[in-house]
């Protein structure tokens, strides 16, 4: 049996869940986090709610894993093709 996630807050048990899920891989997608939630933890949430939330959990979290805005921002192939020598 599903149970409802409520509200997404400070006191809510489903932001803790995202939060540990964005700490191992900030830039997680919020479908894939949606999904997690319903099939690992049993949680009733709107996909809409995981996302507004991750607007303002993703940068909190990157911040405290030591990760700016331009790199949270940045796509993947970016920062690779700026490391290597040509």
């Amino acid at each position: 049996m599903k149970r409802p996630a409520g509200g997404i807050g400070g006191g809510d048990e489903v932001a803790p869940l995202i939060d540990a899920m964005l700490r191992s891989e900030v830039l997680l997608k919020a479908s894939v986090i949606h999904e997690r939630l319903v099939q690992d933890h049993a949680v009733s949430i709107n996909y809409q709610r995981v996302k507004l939330y991750l607007q303002e959990a993703r940068p909190r979290i990157a911040e405290e894993l030591g990760i700016g805005p331009a790199e949270l921002a940045a796509p993947t192939w970016v920062s690779r093709r700026s490391t290597r020598s040509t």
